[in-house]
């Protein structure tokens, strides 16, 4: 007699099971040469661009001093491209990128939980298109537009003088009313990760901004911040560093948080291309 398992074989159909078995074994060499497919280390990418970030603020420390030597173009090229106080340059551009990317993933988390009926869904697709603005007014510098005719306006100095400070301060106490059970519904290490994300962010972006601003007007030089190519003391720029310094590590915290969050909800994360 013929054991049962070689019954069950004869009756499959012809070149079935050899055909599933190839198809398995060619998807995992593809994996493993690299044909389509990368794996995400949350840590390994989190190191990685903390190291960016300390490279771009070192560089840009430098940039500071050499934006005040003109007696070498090369000294203002390097200051035009990676002075931090700069827009449309090297620092402008990773911190467009790693917003837009923060957007991404809150676009990926927040279409599983939709697929998953889940009742928080509508928050992470708020969060995504609140970083997608984010990482355009980088770009393009929206809030910047606001601060003359609010100045002008309210008759605005010291640390309002960057008047976009107000309008921004507003939204952010009615974004934190509306996300505040959201934000305690969180598991516990995610809100610490994203509440310290949040802290450090906006205390560069707003804090050290108002700082900014008073240092500017109490030494008579807060015009020039509308010819930035100008400059204004080293000073100046230094406090502009530690700004954009804050800003850049929020953003990679929030980063791991993310990160962080779809490993602890779905296990180890991959991305497949």
């Amino acid at each position: 007699m013929k054991p049962k398992a070689a019954l069950r074989e004869k009756h499959q159909p012809s070149g079935q099971a050899p055909r599933v078995a190839d198809e398995r074994q060619s998807g995992r060499a593809a994996a493993v040469g690299g044909a389509g497919f990368f794996e995400v280390y949350p840590e390994r990418l989190t190191k990685l661009l903390l190291v960016v970030v300390a490279c771009l603020i070192a560089i840009g420390i430098v940039a500071s001093f050499l934006r005040y030597d003109d007696q070498y173009f090369f000294s203002f090229s390097v200051a035009k491209t990676f002075n931090l106080n700069l827009e449309a340059n090297v620092p402008t551009w990773f911190s467009t990128l790693i917003l837009f990317t923060n957007a991404a993933l809150l676009a990926i988390i927040a279409a599983v939980h939709f697929q998953a009926r889940d009742p928080w869904r509508y928050y992470w697709c708020g969060l995504s298109f609140v970083f997608v603005y984010l990482s355009m007014d980088e770009a393009a510098s929206f809030h910047e537009r606001t601060m003359q005719p609010l100045r002008q306006m309210f008759d605005l100095s010291g640390p309002f003088y960057y008047a976009w400070v107000i309008p921004a301060a507003v939204c952010l106490l009615i974004f934190g009313m509306l996300y505040m059970r959201f934000t305690l519904a969180l598991p516990r290490r995610t809100m610490i990760i994203f509440v310290l994300a949040a802290v450090i962010y906006v205390g560069g972006a707003m804090g050290v901004e108002m700082i900014s601003a008073a240092y500017n007007t109490s030494t008579g030089h807060a015009y020039l911040r509308d010819a930035p190519l100008v400059g204004i003391d080293v000073t100046h720029d230094l406090i502009g560093v530690v700004e954009e310094s804050m800003e850049k590590l929020g953003m990679v915290i929030f980063f791991y948080g993310l990160m962080d969050y779809m490993r602890l909800k779905w296990g180890n994360v991959t991305l497949r291309l």
